[in-house]
């Protein structure tokens, strides 16, 4: 390793990758990721940063999954902070109801549909739960082309999002 440069660790399962992992179709680490179905990607900062006030712990760092069951099946509700912020979302086969950490100009291009709703500093988006109540703020083609649409509720898209194709 180059002193003073960042590397990185791939550390993969044995399962193979199937078509549409988000990895693969993604194009993230052809060489790894088309051998594998999941993989945890370490970031290792370089030696002499490792000290500094700027390098965050991951004691830091939360995560947390949840299923959420709706009337169409269950989706995947994802939320992670840090000290200072946070993101979430709710995933589901069709697409993606999150945050606004999420851009839509990028789903598009990649076909997928994704809703976006926005918190307040009174009001933030910090659980899967927080966006069911939200309002959507913006949506990409693909989410357009489901039905979902600006000002409705979190609620609303993600029964559009996992509603059976008509």
């Amino acid at each position: 390793m180059v002193p003073g440069s960042w590397f990185l660790r791939v550390v993969a399962s044995a399962r193979p990758a199937v078509a549409g992992d988000a990895s693969v179709c993604c194009g993230m680490l052809p060489t790894v990721e088309s051998r594998c179905r999941s993989s945890r990607i370490l970031l290792n900062p370089p030696a002499d940063t490792r000290n500094g006030s700027h390098v965050l712990s991951i004691s830091a760092l939360q995560s947390v999954q949840t299923v959420i069951s709706t009337p169409h099946g269950d989706a995947l509700g994802t939320s992670f902070r840090w000290p200072g912020g946070q993101y979430c979302a709710i995933h589901t086969d069709r697409g993606i109801l999150g945050c606004g950490l999420y851009d839509v100009a990028v789903g598009s291009e990649f076909g997928m549909a994704i809703a976006i709703a926005r918190g307040t500093p009174e009001q933030p988006l910090v659980n899967p739960a927080d966006l069911l109540t939200a309002r959507v703020a913006e949506v990409s083609h693909p989410a357009a082309a489901l039905g979902i649409t600006v000002g409705m509720s979190g609620q609303e898209a993600l029964t559009r999002l996992m509603a059976t194709p008509e």
